[in-house]
């Protein structure tokens, strides 16, 4: 597991060499900032389950958010380890 560990630490830091660019754009931590919205989301739902035993309509709203931020991440910008670097078109037109 470590050696896995490693050498996925090894392939992202080859990866993000590329911010060293001269006319690259600032570092932006997209999968870091997706993974922080799903958290604050979801936090309230599980904070309604814990403490009343019952979740809110406010909670499935909430539940709303973090499916259309997932679907963002794999769908639109391609961040799936299972697909791979693809983006889908919703409702695309036949040409």
């Amino acid at each position: 597991m470590l050696r896995k560990f490693s050498q996925a630490k090894k392939i992202r830091a080859f990866h993000e060499a590329r911010w060293f660019l001269k006319h690259a754009r600032p570092v932006v931590k997209i999968s870091v900032e997706f993974l922080d919205k799903v958290c604050f989301f979801l936090g309230g739902r599980v904070a309604e389950e814990l403490f009343f035993n019952s979740i809110t309509s406010g909670a499935a709203d909430n539940l709303q958010k973090v499916t259309d931020l997932a679907y963002t991440q794999i769908v639109q910008c391609g961040m799936s380890s299972k697909l791979g670097p693809m983006a889908f078109v919703r409702n695309s037109k036949a040409f």
